[in-house]
């Protein structure tokens, strides 16, 4: 099961849209991407949102301790018109220090 999608995106740094996965097999893909970038915008909807927030903690306060950060975090919502509902969305931007 693929969790993610990246591309690069002008002047907006690389994006990495988190899926349903583990939480883990999503943090190891997150730290492959953040290795080749300075900044990293994971991006999350719905019932995903729950693991982008973990992985970011599990990178910035564990596994990248000192080395990394959260530079922003956007909270907002989509209108899902053939649901009738709104969606929930989150970007979690990630710095990696040199």
């Amino acid at each position: 099961m693929q969790s993610q999608t990246t591309y690069n995106a002008k002047d907006r740094g690389s994006i990495f849209v988190v899926r349903e996965a583990p939480v883990m097999q999503v943090m190891m893909d997150v730290m492959e991407k953040l290795a080749g970038v300075e900044k990293l915008t994971l991006y999350a909807k719905g019932r995903a949102i729950p693991t982008a927030v973990a992985v970011a903690n599990i990178i910035t306060e564990k596994t990248m301790n000192g080395r990394s950060r959260v530079d922003r975090i956007t909270v907002g919502s989509e209108d899902v018109l053939e649901m009738g509902r709104i969606l929930s969305t989150i970007r979690i931007v990630l710095v990696r220090k040199a």
